[in-house]
């Protein structure tokens, strides 16, 4: 078996850096795999070596074909014994393109999260279905690094947020919800590590002050000098820089309207930073949410509507009115927030179920599955919602 892995594995994205994690899982299974890049932007991300490696070796008597690409990129070759294809989701469905057209030219179909899981079945992929998480390196997690530090925000508790600041992220939900919630007198901040597609990082700054401007002054809750100040990061971080954030504040927040993964939800779990975030899409699954001892974040629920204001997608055809995300209750994120800010016995408990979270993750573990797969050893999963599904899935890793 030799497997040619398609994937922009060299952007620096988070499509990108999850198909980097694939490519090593399956070689820690001991798989023969080929990964060959397809470049998407302008950006040259970090690439670890043994992937360069990989790369210099021959494409030649491959058998198997992943294609972690958009579907709408999937091009089937009858040339292999298999073609795989490998996706998220962030809405629902996606009835309305021609994902499941693509989709079901191949001959199964890798997702990341059950979610994704129920949203490919109503949206009529017939192909088989496995549910294959994202990998990590647990041994980045198990490094002491040096925590950044905000002189502003000197012996306060952190709240953080790391990512696109576009509207599917939904940061405006986590200014409503701090500012809100928390008085000036009380010792907390807010960090943002953001950007926008296509921006510097000095438009981003002015972009994501003017949002927290506005913000502030529709809240009508105080006059805006009194409000807390926030930290906003927009420059390029190298991983280690991510790391040594994470380690710098103490809980991290995403009120993402939809998210097929999140690496830095995750990458917060795995160093403790109990995420508060939507229950939606991948965060249940990793998060451990389904039996309440495993706890390692928050799950905040939301209501069903409409995709609205992704007029920026480069896809016209996704995120439109016919898919469905999941609004974040605002009311109940500010709960979560507090319960954080003011528990620590609880949020040092979740705190540690989220270290140890992070090695059921691990290349060997997740590559052990594909493995699986490959050789026929794991069957399609059976439909049922997504929270029944994880519940079957975790008892069947703590019965062996």
């Amino acid at each position: 078996m030799k497997v040619l892995y398609i994937n922009n594995y060299k952007d620096g994205t988070g499509w990108g850096i999850s198909g980097q994690q694939y490519i090593l899982a399956l070689d820690a299974a001991g798989i023969d795999v080929v990964p060959r890049h397809i470049k998407l932007n302008h950006v040259d991300g970090e690439v670890p070596k043994r992937i360069l490696e990989l790369e210099q070796k021959s494409d030649k008597d491959c058998n198997i074909c992943i294609q972690h690409v958009l579907p709408h990129m999937l091009d089937y070759s009858g040339h292999f014994d298999k073609n795989i294809a490998i996706y998220l989701t962030e809405t629902d469905n996606f009835r309305h393109n021609n994902w499941t057209e693509k989709i079901n030219q191949f001959d199964e179909a890798w997702v990341g999260c059950h979610a994704s899981y129920e949203d490919s079945l109503g949206s009529n992929v017939t192909v088989p279905i496995h549910v294959v998480p994202y990998p990590c390196d647990v041994s980045k997690y198990a490094q002491r690094y040096e925590p950044m530090t905000f002189p502003e925000l000197a012996d306060k508790f952190i709240f953080y947020f790391i990512g696109e600041c576009t509207r599917r992220k939904n940061l405006v939900a986590f200014l409503k919800a701090f500012h809100s919630e928390f008085d000036t007198e009380e010792e907390v901040g807010v960090v943002i590590k953001g950007s926008y597609p296509g921006l510097s990082p000095a438009a981003c700054t002015r972009r994501i002050t003017e949002l927290i401007g506005t913000v502030k002054k529709q809240l009508r809750k105080n006059p805006s000098s009194t409000y807390h100040t926030e930290i906003v990061i927009t420059q390029r971080f190298s991983e280690e820089q991510m790391m040594c954030l994470h380690a710098g504040c103490d809980c991290f927040v995403m009120p993402s309207f939809g998210e097929g993964w999140c690496l830095p939800a995750f990458d917060a779990m795995a160093m403790g930073k109990t995420p508060i975030v939507t229950e939606c899409g991948a965060f249940p699954d990793y998060l451990g949410l389904d039996f309440e001892d495993d706890a390692s974040g928050w799950l905040v629920p939301g209501m069903k509507t409409p995709c609205f204001g992704m007029e920026e997608v480069s896809i016209p055809e996704i995120h439109t009115c016919n898919e469905n995300w999941t609004d974040i209750d605002v009311l109940g994120l500010r709960e979560c927030m507090r319960e954080a800010f003011e528990n620590e016995e609880e949020r040092k408990k979740r705190s540690a179920n989220g270290i140890d979270r992070a090695y059921d993750f691990s290349y060997e573990q997740i590559g052990q599955r594909m493995k699986d797969i490959l050789e026929d050893k794991r069957e399609p999963i059976l439909s049922g919602t997504a929270s029944t599904l994880r519940q079957i899935d975790n008892c069947s890793k703590i019965m062996g």
